[in-house]
């Protein structure tokens, strides 16, 4: 995931707490209507910050951005996905903005996702095992071992019970 994707890197001592922005094209519709995914991954979690968002105005990065979400600080492959229903209709442009803290660290940004028609709700983040049932029961012929031979029986049989909640 590391050696093609979107790279934003903070340079020397000289440029550290600078920001960069990588925006995307415009959208043909309006961002209030597009979901969005992505995996990211900072170089060191504490190097700086991530937010996702849209500008307004491409000559105006700083003063046009809009932080629609920010980005845990982790060293590794995260997974995540952001919808804009707050979005004016007149935002058109998706923008990671990458604002470091620190000399020569970096974020990565890879396998971005756009569509229409956004989910009414996101994906859960993480799902409890509370219970399970499950009934196994292993039947087997002609099962060979160097001292048993055992033909047409069944071996065992468990049951475990399981149910999920989110």
């Amino acid at each position: 995931r590391d050696t093609n994707c979107l790279k934003m890197t903070s340079g020397s001592g000289a440029t550290q707490g600078s920001v960069k922005v990588a925006v995307m094209p415009p959208f043909a519709v309006p961002l209030n209507s597009l979901h969005l995914k992505f995996w990211y991954r900072y170089e060191s979690a504490t190097s700086g910050t991530l937010t996702v968002g849209y500008v307004t105005d491409l000559n105006d990065l700083d003063g046009s951005f809009v932080t629609v979400k920010t980005l845990a600080g982790t060293t590794t492959h995260i997974q995540d996905s952001v919808t804009f229903e707050t979005a004016p209709a007149n935002a058109r442009q998706i923008a990671f903005r990458w604002e470091h803290n620190s000399t020569f660290y970096s974020v990565g940004i890879d396998d971005i996702e756009v569509w229409s028609d956004a989910p009414v709700c996101n994906a859960p983040d993480s799902a409890t095992v509370v219970a399970m049932t499950f009934n196994t029961k292993i039947n087997e012929s002609n099962i060979n071992s160097r001292r048993k031979t055992y033909r047409n029986r069944t071996i065992r049989s468990k049951t475990y019970k399981c149910s999920f909640s989110m």
